[in-house]
């Protein structure tokens, strides 16, 4: 799988679901050319199914990255910042659920 940075390294550690990060750690800045090249180059090697959107992203970045790998948009994670108390990530414990629901939806076979 794909995002647009590297916040949800927890789930490859704790769960086994490969998630690159097109621009490492960082939010501020928008990956280089060089960084699409590498995550596209990568994304192939890897066979990834999805691409998923960030919330506190720009969306074109996502999709822009399932256009160059094939992959299919897996829906939006939330790495930085929470919805209100109608969204689907209120709290943090909604948080890690939702992506966690929106990982497995994208990633099953």
């Amino acid at each position: 799988a794909i995002a647009n940075h590297d916040a949800f390294r927890y789930f490859t550690r704790d769960f086994g679901i490969r998630i690159e990060g097109a621009r490492g750690l960082s939010t501020e800045a928008e990956p280089s050319a060089k960084d699409i090249a590498r995550i596209v180059r990568i994304a192939k090697e890897r066979k990834a199914k999805a691409v998923f959107l960030e919330n506190i992203a720009d969306p074109r970045i996502a999709a822009q990255l399932a256009k160059e790998t094939g992959a299919k948009l897996g829906g939006v994670l939330y790495s930085d910042a929470l919805t209100d108390e109608k969204g689907p990530a209120p709290t943090y414990l909604a948080m890690m659920r939702h992506n966690a629901r929106t990982l497995v939806e994208a990633l099953k076979d």
